[in-house]
Formats: C-alpha cells, structure tokens, sequence
C-alpha cells in the first residue's frame, strides 16, 4: 500500500505550501484548495511624533489665556502643524510636540504607520493623543480610555474653528488654541503648536484674524481691527440724574402711571 505521504496530489495543496505575493494573499479553504484573494498588499507611509522641550519661565502673565504657560498648574503639549496644510494634513510625515513639562528628562520619539498617503485626521489625533497619554501618566488607563473618543473629537472642532478664525478679515475676536483636560487635581493642556515669531519659540495661546498670532509677552492689539467704543462726554457725568422716574402703562388696566427706578 502506498504511504499518504507519497500519494500524488490531484489539485490540492497543504496547508504549507500558501505563500504571500506582492500583489495578492492566497488563502486556503477547509478542503486544501486556493480561494480567491482577498485584498491587495498596501504600501505601509511613515509617520512620527517628538517631542521638544521650551524654556517655559519666558513668558509671565499668566491671566486669561495666558494659564497656558502657567508650569504651577499644568503642563502643555502642543502638536505643530504645516501653517499652509489644510484639514487633510496632506503637507507633512512628521508633527513636533512642544511641551513645557520640566519633569520630563528627555525627549520622546514614536513612528507610526499608515496606510494611506494622505493621513486622516481623525487617525492622527487619535494618534497623537496615544503618544501624549504614553509619556505623561498622571491620568489613569480607565480616565484616559474614558475620554479618548471626547478629547479627540474637540480637538478636531478646535483645528476648524482655528483655520476659520485665521481666514476671517474682520472683527478682533479671539481664539485659543488649545484644550483644558482635568481628573481630580491633574490638569494638562492638549492643542496645536503656533510660534510666536522667527525670534521666539514660546506658542501662541490664541490666534486672530488674517493670520495673526503672538505669544502673550509680544501680543500687541492691531489697530484697525479694534472694536469700536462709544465714549461719554464730560458732561454726561455731572448731569446724572439717581432715582429717575418712569413711565408704566398697563394695558390690562387702562393705566397709565410713573414709578421711581432705584
């Protein structure tokens, strides 16, 4: 009798004998034979965060916005973006993190991989805020699995509302550039990354329209874009008049009457 092993093969092929190609998978069913490919290998795009430490004692006032650089409360890390890039993020492979934490000896690096060439905004959100959670610990894996999907999705409403600030030409309003994020008494700012100038690394807490950011220690209002104030007159301030009367009418009760307005 013939030994299995030897026996020919009428079409069949072992499990070991499947093999990868670069254009197709080939996959076997439960009886030996090839089934049809089921996807096309993808080129595999290369994308990478770091992080780089800023002198976070340059900038002082630290009302407002300006908590942003306040190091007693909270740390900052701020991803740059291309300032050209629109919402497809379509201009750079690699994001920088600025970061103020003092307490963090050295920077921190991580590539991560895509699919596609144009990496999704979403996925590099999510990705970033990964990479932030994985050097900064001080929130719990159930806060920060918690938050995830609400952290991520502000920050993408924040990157619109940004791009829409800067294209504006009118009107001296402001927008800040970051996310506050608190559990307990851990506190930590999440946002984009807007130097100051060629001069000055610190970022900018919020952005105005026609492109316009600053630091807070070099922020100076533009003139042409302030709002217009209507101011009184001198005299207006020694005839006023405390305790003015005023008119009621009732129409329920056909009245007509004056009270005193204290």
């Amino acid at each position: 009798m013939t030994p299995l092993n030897i026996l020919p093969s009428f079409g069949k092929i072992n499990p070991s004998d499947a093999s990868v190609s670069k254009s197709h998978v080939t996959v076997l069913d439960k009886d030996g034979y090839n089934k049809k490919s089921l996807h096309k290998i993808r080129n595999i795009f290369a994308y990478s965060f770091q992080t780089h430490k800023l002198n976070p004692y340059i900038v002082s006032d630290t009302r407002g916005s300006g908590t942003l650089y306040n190091t007693k409360k909270s740390r900052y890390f701020l991803m740059e973006l291309h300032p050209n890039a629109d919402l497809c993020l379509t201009k750079k492979n690699s994001f920088n993190v600025y970061t103020n934490d003092i307490d963090m000896l050295n920077d921190h690096q991580r590539i991560f991989n895509s699919t596609s060439k144009k990496v999704n905004l979403n996925y590099l959100i999510g990705t970033y805020l990964a990479f932030i959670f994985s050097i900064n610990r001080q929130f719990s894996p159930d806060t920060v699995k918690k938050y995830f999907k609400r952290l991520r999705q502000l920050l993408i409403d924040k990157l619109v509302a940004i791009k829409n600030r800067l294209s504006y030409s009118a009107k001296n309003r402001q927008t800040k550039t970051y996310i506050r994020f608190s559990s307990g008494t851990h506190v930590i700012y999440l946002g984009f990354y807007f130097r100051c100038s060629d001069t000055c690394t610190q970022p900018a807490a919020f952005v105005l329209p026609n492109n316009q950011w600053q630091c807070n220690k070099h922020f100076t209002p533009v003139p042409g874009l302030r709002s217009k104030t209507t101011q009184r007159k001198g005299k207006d301030y020694k005839t006023v008049n405390f305790n003015p009367w005023k008119e009621v009418h009732s129409t329920r009760l056909g009245l007509k009457y004056n009270v005193i307005v204290k």
